[in-house]
């Protein structure tokens, strides 16, 4: 589910940028200023010097790093939705996983989807975690969404 949306939302599906002088010179892995490295942006647990310098010793580790957070988004949102008639989609899925890619998984994390309820009446549907300290998270999530639907790697030359 959507790793390639994920390196597109993370790198554009660049490993290096241009190096310094029109290309002559050795590479610049592509970074960012949160420390991210590579095609999918590997930042905690600093990446090794292949996962930098080899596009796809990054790759997997990013999906390494992915699988676990796209198999707890089923059994987190299974759990929430516990006595009430909401329909779990792919898209809750996916942008709970890409959440967690962003942000990190474990007990005391955060999640994409919260309940929302209507006064005086059981929760009626699954909106983004209004009180979410992670703006950045919920917004990668919306954009890997995005690119998940819309392929936009397809349509590059």
């Amino acid at each position: 589910m959507g790793v390639s949306s994920l390196c597109w939302q993370e790198s554009k599906y660049k490993q290096f940028n241009a190096a310094r002088g029109g290309g002559m010179y050795t590479p610049i892995p592509n970074t960012s200023n949160d420390g991210g490295w590579g095609i999918t942006q590997l930042t905690n647990a600093p990446p090794t010097y292949t996962q930098i310098w080899k596009w796809d010793d990054n790759a997997d580790a990013g999906k390494t790093r992915f699988d676990p957070c796209v198999s707890a988004a089923p059994n987190h949102l299974a759990a929430l939705v516990i006595g009430t008639e909401i329909i779990l989609s792919d898209e809750h899925k996916a942008k709970e996983a890409w959440y967690h890619y962003q942000q990190g998984l474990g007990e005391a994390a955060e999640h994409y989807w919260v309940l929302k309820s209507a006064e005086g009446e059981n929760p009626d549907e699954l909106i983004p975690n209004p009180h979410s300290g992670h703006q950045n998270g919920i917004d990668h999530a919306n954009l890997c969404w995005g690119n998940y639907n819309a392929k936009p790697w397809q349509n590059e030359p």
